[in-house]
């Protein structure tokens, strides 16, 4: 029964947000509707495998996994153009609703831009010609080849208790009578 509503409320959180889903009606908010909807909802919580929980939502909603599970070699490139155009679609609603990407450096590529000294090297990667040892500390010119990329904000869903963090995407299996 906790599975069945684990899955429950996965996928009314997953179509109608975490708050509506969670949302106890107004007709349940008495205290003996209360204590009989505490004991059917599960528990959420933060997941402790987050890595696992974006490629589940970039499987949820772009296929990313099956494509990048799928020997492609087999098909023509308008083939993997029309399949990358809907994976694309997905796991772009995903990086919108659950990630603020902002670039590290807002300018364009081949822009010249001048790095000040102390700059973070875990924010900006010096390639090329590198002949000073101490550019970090004494800045540098250049042209950039990439901005860069930084999740400046991420909100991931909660996962309910119990629930195997490993999983990407449940098997399904069909019944047949």
């Amino acid at each position: 029964m906790r599975l069945i509503s684990a899955f429950s409320y996965f996928f009314k959180i997953l179509f109608q947000g975490e708050a509506k889903a969670l949302a106890v009606p107004s007709s349940q908010s008495t205290a003996s509707a209360s204590d009989n909807t505490e004991s059917a909802r599960p528990e959420f919580q933060i997941s402790q495998s987050p890595a696992v929980q974006v490629l589940s939502l970039f499987q949820a909603n772009g296929r990313l996994i099956d494509f990048l599970q799928e020997d492609i070699h087999q098909y023509g490139d308008a083939d993997i153009g029309a399949a990358v155009r809907d994976i694309h679609a997905g796991c772009r609603k995903v990086l919108d609703k659950h990630f603020d990407v902002q670039p590290v450096i807002a300018k364009n590529e081949g822009d010249n831009v001048e790095l000040p000294a102390q700059f973070d090297p875990s924010r900006i990667e010096l390639v090329g010609n590198l002949i000073k040892d101490n550019a970090t500390e004494t800045g540098v010119k250049g042209q950039l080849v990439h901005k860069g990329w930084a999740a400046v904000k991420t909100n991931l869903p909660t996962v309910a208790a119990g629930q195997d963090e490993t999983i990407i995407k449940a098997a399904q299996v069909e019944v047949k009578s």
